[in-house]
């Protein structure tokens, strides 16, 4: 069996003077920033489980690891470091990073990657994969494709049990200590603690690549398949059952797995569906040119509308896409590009240095970069699946939108010139609502008018003038939070009713209407009914 205690490396030769052995990044305290209802300043945590020390073809391949500051400023080892702009940190082992930010949006998701910057322009960076967010975290993680195994304690007194392949073992580790092991494909990990795992593999030039296996409680049953580039020389897919007799399709073809065993599958069509009927793992890799790049596939759950990535400028010889997989029609914006796009995966090329993606429908992303290296050719560098920004930040920011329920009026069924009072209950336990408006137009009209509405007795309300007899009137409502989430009705409708007749009118307001029935039936003893007589009323009472 091989040695598996936590590894012991040389001090690592960082940047800026870390003042932690696990380059735990400064976070002295900074002004509190108003946040919903409460003040707080935000600490998010992300793990770097792997590090690569090894390199081809010479030594010049550093470890690092990229953060951008995305759209809230940020503190990195007690560096400001504003919106938009990046930070480089150089690791020579496994560590853990503390960004502290004070913004109402989070920074980027941090990325490791393994490369250098001596070509220039062409960043030769192909071991690359984001950190996770400790609530990304789990205590059981599939490893469908094998390598190097780097595993990562987040609290003391972790046990950890894993099978490479030939066997379990077990190891217990204390907080940020960490180890690796050679795992063949179908390998897992179990603690009893959440932990960081990461999977990567250094060989020659075309079978170099790195991985974050997703933790079991974020996998699904349903996956988009997506390859990273247009024209890969090998794709594959991997698929891992979590549980006995679990049947998967992959297109046309259908498998049946039993427990931790694996499904390969060779050069599977972008745009096709996933499926199984219980959770499985899901992992590609494909080989371009001269490098290899794996990554895992983004479970259909866990798509999302937003994402803020950790990206550099590009050079005049470096190309930048992303490979977008969405369900729908949906419209994406990237930085301030719009894009329509229909159900089905696309490749986009974009110009600038990519930090802000924003959909109108939950998507799926993977990152290419592409460079210039020793050839005329280009070929990818850097490649892999982003996490969508609430994934990241659950639990630290509120993503989610308020809860609007169904909305009343009053009257219901309104009459000329009679207004309407329209009450509907509005939630966000998260950071609280901050304000909502009602829109209403006439039959008929193009431009909605804008009602503010107020909170009174539990409701939100706003009331609609009176219209004339005939008229149909449309209203929704939309609401925001205090971290500046929309949510929205759908749209509602009424027609307006004629006033009724002379013989048809109402009764004055200031009467109640009382409708008294009296039956009287003479009954003689030894005797059928002899008849029935009904009297009815109709009594106005005066209103103290």
């Amino acid at each position: 069996m091989r040695d598996m205690s936590p590894l012991r490396l040389e001090e690592p030769a960082l940047m800026k003077n870390f003042n932690d052995d696990h380059l735990k990044l400064d976070s002295r305290a900074v002004d509190n920033v108003e946040y919903g209802d409460v003040e707080t300043t935000l600490e998010v945590e992300f793990w770097c489980p792997l590090v690569f020390h090894q390199a081809w073809p010479c030594d010049i391949f550093t470890s690092r690891t990229l953060i951008r500051a995305g759209e809230g400023d940020i503190w990195v080892n007690g560096t400001y470091v504003p919106a938009g702009e990046s930070y480089l940190v150089k690791v020579e082992r496994p560590c853990y990073c503390v960004v502290e930010y004070y913004s109402d949006k989070p920074p980027c998701t941090p990325v490791y990657r393994w490369g250098n910057d001596d070509f220039g322009d062409v960043d030769d960076c192909n071991l690359y994969y984001p950190l996770p967010s400790t609530n990304i975290l789990g205590k059981e993680y599939l490893i469908p494709l094998g390598g190097k195994v780097g595993v990562m304690a987040t609290e003391d007194d972790t046990t950890i049990t894993y099978f490479d392949g030939s066997g379990e073992h077990a190891i217990v580790l204390d907080r940020a200590e960490s180890f690796t092991f050679e795992g063949l494909d179908g390998s897992w990990v179990l603690a009893n603690k959440p932990v960081a795992v990461a999977v990567g593999h250094v060989g020659d030039r075309r079978d170099t690549w790195a991985y974050l296996p997703l933790p079991v409680k974020l996998l699904d049953e349903r996956y988009m398949f997506t390859s990273g580039e247009a024209s890969p020389t090998e794709l594959y897919l991997f698929v891992m059952a979590k549980y006995d007799g679990t049947t998967i399709t992959v297109g046309s073809e259908t498998r049946t797995l039993a427990a931790y065993e694996v499904w390969k599958i060779a050069s599977p069509s972008p745009g096709t569906w996933v499926e199984s009927d219980k959770p499985i793992a899901a992992v590609v890799i494909n080989k371009v040119a001269q490098i290899s790049f794996a990554s895992f596939l983004l479970p259909h759950s866990l798509w999302g509308k937003s994402f803020l990535l950790s990206m550099e400028p590009s050079g005049p010889f470096v190309r930048k896409y992303f490979r977008i997989t969405c369900d729908q029609r949906v419209t994406v914006q990237i930085n301030n590009e719009t894009y329509e796009l229909d159900s089905g995966t696309h490749l986009v090329e974009v110009t600038a240095a990519p930090q802000k993606i924003v959909a109108t429908a939950p998507i799926a992303i993977y990152y290419i970069r592409i460079g210039k290296a020793w050839g005329p050719e280009l070929c990818p560098y850097s490649c892999c699946t982003c996490f969508p920004v609430d994934l990241v930040y659950s639990g630290f920011v509120d993503y989610t939108a308020p809860r609007i329920g169904t909305p009343f009026m009053e009257p219901s069924e309104p009459v000329e010139g009679e207004p309407v009072t329209v009450s509907v209950s509005i939630s966000d336990p998260e950071s609280g609502v901050d304000h909502a408006t009602l829109y209403y137009r006439l039959g008929g009209a193009v431009s909605w008018t804008p009602l503010a509405m107020m909170y009174e007795a539990g409701l939100w309300k706003a009331t609609i003038p009176g219209q004339p007899a005939g008229t149909t009137v449309e209203f929704y409502i939309e609401a925001y939070d205090k971290a500046g989430n929309r949510a929205q009705t759908l749209v509602y409708t009424y027609t307006v009713k004629a006033k009724p007749t002379p013989t048809e009118e109402k009764p004055p307001s200031d009467q109640t209407i009382m409708w008294v029935v009296v039956a009287v039936v003479a009954v003689g003893l030894g005797a059928s009914i002899g008849g029935a007589a009904v009297a009815t009323f109709l009594l106005g009472r005066k209103k103290p």
